[in-house]
């Protein structure tokens, strides 16, 4: 079982450290541009090669929880894979699992922001 790290990097190189850092018992980090921030995580280049490279029992440490928040749908969709595939996620500077009942929470809530956003989108039609 492995701890595969991903990390969004930003223009500031100590706060690239202190994430790094805060995943101290990480076995490999996939570092994605910050130019991604706005991209879904299924089309970042990175995210996908760390998904290719998990496996079921994994961990899955992402840096932060704002490394996602561009687009609800597409954080819960890419989250959603992650757990059907047996993978543990873990949110290491807020420190918390999705297994947790706080991950439940942030589900959930994903889940709402994307229906939300959905009927938002469907309204302007």
């Amino acid at each position: 079982m492995a701890n595969i790290g991903y990390i969004l990097l930003s223009n500031d190189p100590d706060s690239n450290y202190l994430q790094a850092c805060d995943g101290d018992t990480t076995d490999h980090w996939f570092l994605e541009k910050a130019s991604f921030q706005l991209v879904r995580p299924l089309k970042r280049p990175k995210f996908l090669e760390a998904l290719e490279v998990l496996q079921r029992g994994d961990t899955f440490s992402i840096s932060m929880a704002s490394v996602f928040n561009a687009n609800p749908s597409g954080t819960l969709e890419a989250l959603q894979d992650l757990k059907r595939k047996g993978v543990a996620v873990m949110f290491v500077p807020e420190g918390f699992a999705l297994s947790s009942s706080l991950g439940k929470a942030y589900l959930a809530t994903l889940g709402s922001l994307a229906q939300l956003e959905h009927m938002v989108r469907c309204s302007r039609l």
